[in-house]
């Protein structure tokens, strides 16, 4: 199976937390999945050793900068928690 860790390529950092990989954001130290961001809170996360996809859905439009990041923070800590621990 493709995923992002399987390809070569570069790929660019943000505060060394969240790199963009072969068209997936990969989330540092994660092992054990990925996500893909869509636009205006909409999330798709993937845990194949899980065999497990989370869709996330969301509706930012009218949200402030603020809103929107801690959102998207809301939505790595989910993702990191379900990566580490599982359901």
């Amino acid at each position: 199976m493709a995923s992002p860790r399987s390809c070569e390529f570069e790929h660019t950092g943000f505060e060394q937390e969240l790199s963009y990989e072969y068209r997936w954001w990969v989330l540092s130290g994660d092992k054990n999945g990925f996500t893909a961001l869509g636009k205006g809170g909409q999330f798709i996360h993937i845990f194949p050793e899980m065999d497990t996809v989370v869709v996330q859905l969301g509706d930012w439009d009218g949200f402030s900068r603020d809103e929107i990041s801690n959102s998207l923070c809301e939505s790595f800590v989910v993702h990191r928690l379900l990566s580490e621990y599982g359901w």
